[in-house]
């Protein structure tokens, strides 16, 4: 599925941090986003002793397969988000339990903050058809403002444009393992890799006024495109 993403800087659809619709979002306490590597990229296997260690439920977990942007962080291949009931990265203690979380897997990265759910009304199919989109991005905060202003112009533009991606959760990150502590982590999907096809092929100027707010209010950015599949741990 991933090999039908377009290479163009369609990728920036994963911009919206969703400010706009954080009115109707529902906060639990705690989003652990992590990225790790595997000589055999297939589904990760989290450890169910070291999740009940952490505290945590697994929301979204699979493969990556595709990332445009640099961080200066080594290519990750899978990917798992977490709801977890307390800090993991604050606290030493549940920090040692990571190191088996993914026994067969490489941990790149690892961060954490406040995790927002939102409400979506027009899901369609299962998951495992999904085309997802994980930004992480750091701001420059130059105009704070004029950020906020622009996002909720995309944003609302976004929802009148057809086979539009669904924002469903966002991380706002206060900690972070293995790189630079990042602003967010956005969360989106397509309903599938042709619904994303059909989105960028017809919206070319659309992810041009992406471009630009990303040039303008962004440090840096990556953009991770994946597939989430079963809850897997053992």
């Amino acid at each position: 599925m991933l090999d039908h993403l377009s290479t163009t800087t369609a990728l920036t659809i994963a911009l919206m941090s969703a400010t706009g619709a954080l009115a109707d979002s529902t906060v639990t306490p705690v989003g652990v986003m992590g990225l790790f590597h595997s000589d055999s990229p297939t589904a990760i296997t989290l450890d169910r002793t070291a999740l009940a260690a952490l505290g945590c439920s697994v929301r979204r977990s699979g493969i990556i397969g595709a990332a445009q942007g640099d961080i200066g962080l080594e290519q990750p291949n899978q990917f798992a988000l977490l709801a977890c009931d307390t800090s993991v990265l604050s606290d030493r203690s549940s920090r040692a339990h990571l190191a088996a979380l993914a026994p067969s897997s490489d941990t790149l990265a690892v961060l954490e903050g406040d995790l927002i759910d939102f409400p979506v009304q027009a899901a369609k199919g299962p998951i495992s058809d999904r085309q997802y989109v994980f930004k992480i991005s750091y701001y420059n905060n130059q105009d704070v403002n004029a950020r906020d202003a622009e996002l909720a112009r995309i944003d609302a533009k976004a929802e009148t444009l057809e086979d539009t991606y669904v924002t469903e959760s966002f991380v706002g990150v206060d900690y972070a393992l293995g790189m630079p502590t990042p602003d967010e982590v956005v969360i989106l999907y397509y309903d599938d890799a042709e619904t994303g096809d059909r989105f960028r092929n017809a919206n070319s100027d659309f992810l041009s006024e992406i471009g630009v707010f990303n040039a303008t209010h962004l440090i840096s950015t990556i953009y991770y495109v994946g597939q989430a599949g079963p809850k897997t741990d053992g």
